[in-house]
């Protein structure tokens, strides 16, 4: 069994109780939890040494400013993606997992990138720029148009 088909078997489970969602998080997790190392009101600033080339970041500080936890992934050495983890269609917090996300309350799911595999979500998660200054990635709180991302 592929990990991507173990994880959404084992969200299932966790959602009918059958299965412990933090074990679950666990196993499925593919981000390390990191705290800004500045912020102001339009950003977020954490150590670009944190994130692998292929390696992401879930920042929880974020919750009490975009009402979600941001999810930012390097995609190579000068692209980042980062991305809120709320769910577009009821406001869930989605899990991230290595193919992508999964809204464990009505099952949407989404890309790395954030766009909508399966509904019921019709709008792709929200997407924050992020710019890089030496070794500080700033992302930037103002969600952007993820058509021109």
């Amino acid at each position: 069994m592929h990990r991507r088909d173990f994880c959404h078997v084992s969200l299932r489970l966790a959602a009918t109780g059958a299965l412990s969602l933090p074990v679950l998080l666990d196993a499925c997790a593919t981000a390390r939890y990191v705290a800004p190392i500045g912020s102001d009101d339009t950003r977020l600033t954490i150590d670009a040494g944190t994130l692998a080339t292929d390696g992401a970041a879930v920042l929880v500080d974020a919750v009490h400013r975009v009402g979600a936890p941001i999810y930012v992934r390097r995609d190579s050495a000068d692209r980042y993606v980062a991305l809120a983890l709320r769910c577009t269609h009821r406001g869930c917090q989605v899990d991230a997992g290595h193919d992508g996300f999964v809204c464990p309350c009505h099952g949407s799911e989404f890309t790395r990138d954030g766009a909508v595999v399966q509904g019921p979500a019709t709008q792709p998660l929200s997407r924050f720029r992020v710019t890089r200054d030496g070794r500080r990635l700033h992302i930037h709180l103002a969600p952007t148009d993820p058509a021109n991302a």
